[in-house]
């Protein structure tokens, strides 16, 4: 049988990390084939070099028969292999139609580019993926979830017969899933072969044929779904039978942490109250676009509240910006990775920005006085050895920052990246 793409053996090092051991997957035409693996089982790099931006240590990658090497991603698309990237990258200064046609754009007959002609066409492509949006919207006007349908509208314009979805639903709602989910019948109907990353198994139950996993970067077992129940994948990506997944340690007191009263922003949020005691986990849940973030961002200071009151272990606090509240010892974890992240020497700058009176006397930072904080942060946040040379080119739930010394914690969708 002639596969759509035939993947075997794949293997990529970084340094002395083994990214990718044993790399397969076999993708049908006209169906889905799920993607699975717990964080750090090699998923992502198993994408990047099938794209062309990691070049691969060893193994083959065959497209209907025959062997080929993408040097680049520009070389993939060419090929028709599309991707939806879990990072979002946006020009937040153009246009929806200039994002999705970005660097071929159609041009006039005599030069120029046919700015009537691309909205037009993004329009269309909107439109039959029953997305709301208008091709003429600047995305800097758009909410996060408007913004990841773009990137989808804009992966799905190349007209790929191969298409990678590495968890396209991680920053939109039900809503927007079940239209993502409508189009990719749709696409599975004309013939096109998808490759669907996620860690949300209801979905990956709902619209895949097929599945592989993958543990610890190498291969373990691939087939059809129906003939696998919920348990036994759940057994295979991580390697062991499942008990309580998390226990409970936490014990609440009656000691009030944080107390919000009335906390008001003009359009955004009204009257919002709740009281977090010391010891406590507090949960903020709803719907995208409901006001769950601007909560957030109006305690760490990054939006200002016109009315309200915050006290701290029972203290009435003013924070008007985010300088603000770290003096308090508010953390805040806001959801963002890579996307928004600086990377390389200065990101490992920033990551320690909380502890930043480690500088020497010439107010130059001091890398070196941070290495109790950079020691412990790599305690916490990753398990494989080297990973701190190499932190940009692991999944994205590894580059979630820690916070030094923060006394409460404000995370909001802390886990957007991370295995559900």
């Amino acid at each position: 049988m002639e596969f759509l793409l035939d993947v075997e053996g794949l293997r990529k090092s970084f340094g002395g990390v083994a990214a990718l051991r044993d790399g397969r997957l076999q993708l049908r035409t006209g169906s889905v084939h799920a993607l699975c693996g717990g964080n750090g089982a090699g998923k992502s790099t198993f994408l990047k070099i099938l794209m062309g931006i990691h070049a691969r240590d060893g193994g083959h990658i065959r497209r209907r028969g025959k062997e080929v090497t993408y040097s680049s991603p520009a070389e993939a698309l060419q090929a028709g292999i599309a991707i939806i990237e879990q990072e979002l990258s946006p020009v937040p200064h153009m246009t929806v139609a200039e994002n999705i046609y970005l660097g071929r754009e159609p041009l006039r007959r005599f030069g120029g580019i046919d700015f009537k002609t691309m909205n037009l066409n993004a329009q269309k492509l909107l439109d039959q993926l029953e997305f709301k949006i208008r091709a003429n919207q600047f995305m800097m006007n758009l909410s996060v979830a408007q913004v990841q349908l773009v990137e989808i509208a804009k992966a799905l314009s190349h007209d790929a017969e191969v298409i990678f979805m590495d968890e396209p639903t991680s920053a939109i709602g039900e809503k927007e899933a079940q239209q993502l989910f409508a189009a990719i019948e749709r696409l599975k109907a004309s013939g096109k072969g998808i490759v669907y990353v996620s860690h949300r198994l209801s979905e990956i139950f709902q619209i895949a044929d097929s599945y592989t996993v993958f543990r610890d970067g190498s291969y373990i077992d691939s087939g059809d779904l129906g003939g696998i129940t919920r348990a036994e994948l759940i057994h295979m990506i991580v390697g062991r039978e499942l008990g309580e997944e998390y226990i409970k340690t936490n014990a609440p007191t009656e000691i009030p942490g944080v107390e919000v009263s009335g906390l008001s922003a003009p359009g955004k949020i009204t009257d919002i109250s709740f009281t977090a005691h010391k010891g406590e986990i507090f949960g903020i849940y709803g719907l995208m676009g409901s006001g769950r973030s601007e909560i957030f961002n109006c305690l760490f200071g990054l939006e200002k509240a016109s009315q309200g009151t915050i006290r701290l272990e029972g203290e009435p606090v003013t924070v008007r910006r985010p300088a603000d509240a770290m003096a308090l010892g508010l953390g805040f974890c806001d959801g963002r990775s890579q996307a928004d992240r600086p990377q390389s020497r200065r990101q490992r700058s920033q990551q320690y920005m909380p502890c930043q009176p480690s500088r020497d006397e010439s107010a130059f930072f001091n890398e070196s006085a941070c290495g109790i904080g950079r020691q412990q942060g790599d305690d916490r946040a990753f398990q494989d050895q080297g990973c701190a040379r190499h932190d940009g080119r692991f999944g994205p739930f590894r580059r979630q920052p820690a916070e030094g010394r923060a006394r409460k914690m404000v995370p909001a969708k802390a886990t957007r990246s991370a295995a559900r």
